[in-house]
């Protein structure tokens, strides 16, 4: 008969060695006891909780991919925004984001990237992709900025590619040639891969990151310009560039990839994400890219990391069915309760009998009340395991089931949007546009004779059958000749290719330009409010340091009370207490666009003119603006790529400024049809 210690050895080899989380045990625990007791001796192997990982000891190691536990972080004010959390991202996998604006999201991945996590290991090479080009970059040329980037990135490759093929070295040592022929062709295969990252040379990094750029849609003429000429699109693509490039990283970190992007922008970042051999860690609010690209969820929730397998649509299933079972799960403990509580009343209620019966009543009253102290503290356990946040706490199970029932169709007040209604009407068209044109760098004399060569096509245009005749622009012009009706209480949604000219004729619209030509028509009396990521910058660059949201309100509406800003915030899902007392500064990417368009709607705008809305916006926040545009009364004008946002508005006006001819076409079935068009296109 075996052994104990022999029946051990054989559980203990029958492991499923795919399960790269399991605790280090068997056949490693003397080494591991020898370096306890040696703590001079440096091992290359790391594992075990709080030592960077669990499991890199056994010999199905899976070096890339990321464990820790027990993780807590803090912003540089101090708050924590992580505490007793576990980082899990298993090689391969795509991993979104997903938690209420400031919960920490994109400082987590900027903690990644400087590897200034506890028990982080530098074999965990990254790259991180910020919302926009820093601007100490854009100075700098397309090619520049990748180069950079790339040599940064690099250097701290570097270490882990040489600890990487140090370890594929050991490994082909120990192999048998004749048994294992497979497995030495492959590790000789990723040597050579690894060793071809450590030779690469500067003129052939060149070389590919301008083809990357043409594949991208930068033109050669704009990988000579400045990043500060180029638009914000066309910087936003200069980063997926950067990503390529760099895709031998371990981690691909990209936060709000999608701000500023076209569909065409989209398309190419979807395939960024399924071909990066790394990965890949995002923050984004574009529902259908995590849904399209989203192997996993991770839920930041009350400083935790919640993990969820599939897409968005698959975790919002799982999470109303969670809190839909710790729902009903609380009902039926408060009933339990209740009754526990009515069995000691009536045992208290109740006569004493004459012999011997005041010692039997106090023994069952004190049975009773153990029972009932038993259940409050496990009902207690219940409660705090469910995760309900802090403003349910004080809530019945029965008022949190009522609530979350609302909050299916109206949302939460930390996320809200409730625009003031507009009063008044016009009973005609808004805005009129006719015959606008706008350019940059124009002279009068290119202008003339620009339109002197639009009059010969014309002219001769009879003379030419039908599909022979071109539209064409005048040159150096983004547009010209756009007509364009705004009627009152509609919707409407430009859009376009990148630099194509659409945040510039918003601005036209909203008063903020005056075109090259055409003319503009507003209503009399009628009130404007635009918004646009130049309006956050505006307002971060005129304020101090400490100047907090409801300072900045207070001075500059003197006229309204301290009370009803407070109220007017909390409408834009602002804390009064809370994130209208924190310095502008130090609040989220998404709770300044809250605040800046908090801003523009105290002037009580009839027009509505937004360029990228949801860019910094989480997802709930996004489904939030939804329902508040769809209860607001006014009339929107937006520029959006988001396919979600546009078509959850339901009734929006599609318009696509065609960048060859410079004119705005109608799209007569909305969004969805100009996506089919892409699609064909590709095809």
């Amino acid at each position: 008969m075996p052994s104990s210690s022999e029946i051990t050895q054989a559980q203990q080899t029958s492991l499923d060695d795919t399960d790269c989380y399991a605790s280090v045990w068997g056949e490693i625990l003397a080494e591991q006891q020898q370096q306890e007791d040696a703590p001079t001796n440096k091992s290359g192997l790391w594992g075990g909780r709080g030592k960077g990982g669990r499991g890199l000891a056994r010999r199905t190691v899976q070096p890339n991919n990321v464990v820790l536990d027990n993780v807590r972080l803090q912003y540089l004010k101090g708050a924590p925004f992580l505490e007793g959390a576990t980082i899990k991202l298993l090689h391969g996998h795509v991993y979104s984001l997903i938690g209420k604006n400031g919960c920490g999201k994109s400082s987590l991945l900027k903690r990644m990237d400087a590897q200034k996590i506890p028990g982080w290991s530098t074999s965990w090479s990254s790259i991180y992709i910020p919302p926009e080009l820093p601007p100490s970059l854009l100075s700098k040329n397309p090619v520049e900025v990748i180069l950079q980037y790339y040599d940064e990135t690099n250097k701290s490759a570097s270490a882990s590619t040489e600890k990487r093929l140090e370890e594929l070295s050991e490994q082909i040592d120990q192999l048998n040639l004749d048994e294992e022929q497979d497995k030495m062709e492959a590790l000789c295969e990723e040597m050579s891969l690894l060793e071809e990252q450590l030779q690469s040379d500067q003129s052939s990094v060149e070389h590919q990151a301008k083809e990357a750029l043409h594949d991208f849609g930068i033109r050669d003429d704009d990988t000579t310009r400045s990043c500060e000429e180029l638009s914000r699109g066309q910087r936003k693509r200069v980063l997926l560039t950067v990503a390529w490039v760099c895709s031998f990283t371990n981690l691909l970190l990209l936060d709000e990839p999608t701000d500023n992007l076209d569909i065409l922008g989209l398309i190419q970042l979807r395939r960024l994400i399924e071909m990066s051999p790394a990965t890949v860690v995002l923050v984004s609010h574009d529902i259908d890219l995590i849904n399209d690209v989203a192997t996993d969820i991770i839920d930041v929730n009350m400083k935790k990391l919640s993990y969820y397998p599939g897409n968005y649509d698959s975790f919002r299933l799982m999470r109303n069915q969670q809190e839909m079972h710790d729902i009903q799960q609380s009902i039926k403990m408060e009933k339990k309760r209740d009754k526990l509580k009515t069995t000691l009343q009536h045992l208290k209620d109740k006569p004493v009998p004459k012999r011997g019966g005041a010692k039997k009543k106090a023994k069952a009253v004190a049975a009773q009340r153990k029972k009932l102290n038993k259940h409050e503290s496990l009902e207690k356990s219940l409660n705090t395991s469910a995760n309900v946040p802090p403003p349910r706490k004080g809530l019945t199970a029965t008022q949190r089931l009522k609530l979350a029932e609302t909050l299916k169709i109206v949302p939460d007040k930390e996320v809200q949007f409730v625009l003031p209604k507009v009063n008044c009407t016009w009973g005609e068209t808004l805005i009129t546009t006719l015959d606008v044109g706008h350019g940059y760098n124009l002279d009068s004399s290119s202008s003339s004779s620009n339109a002197a060569k639009q009059v010969e096509v014309v002219a001769v245009g009879d003379e030419k059958k039908a599909d022979e005749i071109q539209i064409v622009k005048k040159a150096g012009f983004l547009f010209d000749y756009v007509a364009l009706c705004i009627e009152e209480g509609s919707r409407y949604c430009i859009l376009g290719e990148t630099a194509c000219g659409k945040s510039t004729l918003l601005k036209i619209l909203a008063k903020q330009l005056d075109p090259v030509e055409g003319t503009v028509y507003h209503a009399s009396g009628v009130s404007i409010g635009y918004f646009d990521a130049d309006v956050v910058d505006d307002i971060m660059a005129s304020v101090g340091a400490s100047t907090t949201a409801l300072d900045y309100l207070t001075d500059k509406y003197h006229q309204k009370t301290e009370e009803f800003l407070r109220g007017h915030l909390a409408a834009f899902g602002l804390s009064p207490t809370s994130q209208a007392k924190t310095p502008l500064c130090f609040l989220s990417g998404g709770e300044k666009c809250r605040f800046a368009l908090a801003t523009v709607m105290l002037e009580n705008p009839q027009v509505l003119i937004l360029d990228n809305p949801t860019s910094n916006l989480d997802v709930q926040s996004v489904q939030a603006l939804i329902y508040g545009l769809k209860q607001w009364n006014g009339t929107l004008v937006m520029v959006s790529q988001d396919v979600f946002f546009v078509r959850s508005l339901e009734d929006v006006k599609c318009a696509v400024l065609v960048p060859e001819e410079g004119k705005l076409r109608r799209i007569d079935g909305g969004i969805d049809a100009y996506l089919k068009s892409f699609q064909l296109k590709l095809q």
